[in-house]
C-alpha cells in the first residue's frame, strides 16, 4: 500500500518509496551537503532531469539479466 499523499503548496503530491543500492544514500547525502540541501531534494532534482531528458525519447533501459 502506498503512503498517503502530502499537500505541498495547495496541491496534492504522490509519494514514492524506493530502495537504494548499498552506498547510494551516503553519496546522495554528500551531494546534498555540498549543495546545502537535503538528499530528498537531490533525488527529486535527479528524477526531474532524467524525465526532462528522456520524456520524448524511446528510452531503452539496460537492466542486467537475473541469474
Amino acid at each position: 500500500m502506498s503512503p498517503p499523499n502530502r499537500k505541498r503548496g495547495g496541491r496534492t503530491t504522490p509519494r514514492l518509496t524506493v530502495t537504494l543500492a548499498p552506498g547510494q544514500r551516503e553519496v546522495l547525502e554528500k551531494i546534498a551537503a555540498h549543495n546545502g540541501t537535503t538528499y530528498a531534494h537531490v533525488v527529486r532534482y535527479a528524477i526531474k532531469r532524467f524525465v526532462a531528458e528522456n520524456e520524448s525519447a524511446q528510452l531503452t533501459l539496460d537492466f542486467p539479466e537475473k541469474a
